[in-house]
């Protein structure tokens, strides 16, 4: 290979190679987390396995922030997660199962990684058609709304509902005053207006290192969509009877240092602010008679895009 044509190789891959070349550290800190918290905590809990009639799912809800907001009778104990993002979470829980006794209501899109024949029904598409613009997600209602409806039509099958909230966008009143700055991971207009940017999509490291919003704003807004979280799930349970639990599919970093920096979001690292979660058992007097029955196959949302952006997962 001639000098020149070296020189054209490495000036045409140069960008790909400075991004092989960053991401190495990255990939050492995720692996290097992983092996530590595996030997301390081992590999989580089976959440099918747990006696329970309904199963509560708070995305992205930290131990500690439960702990703080959570006004629910019950005994909370702490649990290790199998995931550090909802899509481990559920290859771990739920993939390759018969779980025909049960009833999946979720606003979560990795429910499209498991196949239809896994749970009796899962509801979830027909949750995106009560999409808020507004909140740019599904609201907790909506999830509650559907449970019920759920429950109602099949008293005799067991219950899991997975709400978005905590997870972003953030939708109290501290929320709603970020995303007029900034968006975490959406599309934004309004970010093009910082010096510090030129494109709409901020996460949330971004957002911070540009001074677009401080830490403790920052964990402002999560805690706001955790006590909302937790408003909807009491509501839901009350409701719901039986025994319930209430828990998290993974937790969240909030700035936490993990190895070699501070770490934001979820689904890269493994640490007990991700993977340690709550697990509120709410036994009731009367249980639910559970029965199994054919599993009914599930609709995938096509076409609704714009919405898994919103929430994060494009």
């Amino acid at each position: 290979m001639t000098r020149y044509m070296l020189s054209w190789f490495i000036n045409k891959n140069r960008a790909m190679f400075c991004k092989k070349i960053k991401s190495i550290p990255n990939k050492i800190e995720q692996k290097y987390s992983k092996a530590i918290f595996d030997r301390r905590y081992g590999d989580g809990i089976d959440v099918m396995d747990e006696d329970w009639d309904n199963l509560v799912i708070l995305d992205a809800c930290r131990l500690d922030a439960f702990s703080e907001y959570n006004n629910i009778d019950g005994e909370l104990k702490k649990v290790v997660s199998r995931g550090n993002h909802s899509k481990s979470f559920i290859d771990k829980n739920f993939a390759g199962r018969n779980l025909h006794d049960t009833i999946y209501i979720t606003a979560n899109p990795f429910v499209e990684r498991i196949s239809d024949d896994v749970f009796f029904r899962v509801y979830y598409s027909d949750l995106f058609d009560e999409w808020d613009e507004s909140m740019n997600t599904i609201p907790p209602e909506a999830v509650v709304e559907a449970t019920i409806d759920m429950n109602r039509q099949y008293p005799n099958k067991r219950i899991i509902a997975h709400m978005m909230q905590p997870h972003a966008p953030y939708i109290g009143s501290k929320g709603k005053e970020l995303y007029n700055r900034c968006m975490f991971g959406l599309f934004n207009h309004n970010v093009k207006n910082h010096s510090d940017f030129d494109i709409p999509n901020v996460s949330i490291p971004q957002a911070m290192r540009g001074g677009l919003i401080k830490q403790h704003e920052l964990r402002q807004a999560y805690e706001e969509n955790v006590q909302i979280a937790l408003r909807n799930a009491e509501c839901l349970i009350e409701k719901l009877g039986g025994k319930s639990i209430i828990t998290a599919d993974h937790g969240e970093l909030l700035g936490e240092r993990v190895l070699l920096k501070k770490r934001y979001s979820h689904g890269r690292f493994h640490t007990p602010e991700l993977r340690v979660v709550p697990w509120l058992i709410v036994d009731a007097d009367e249980r639910r008679n559970i029965t199994s029955g054919s599993p009914k196959s599930f609709k995938n949302l096509e076409e609704k895009e714009t919405h898994l952006e919103a929430l994060g997962y494009k």
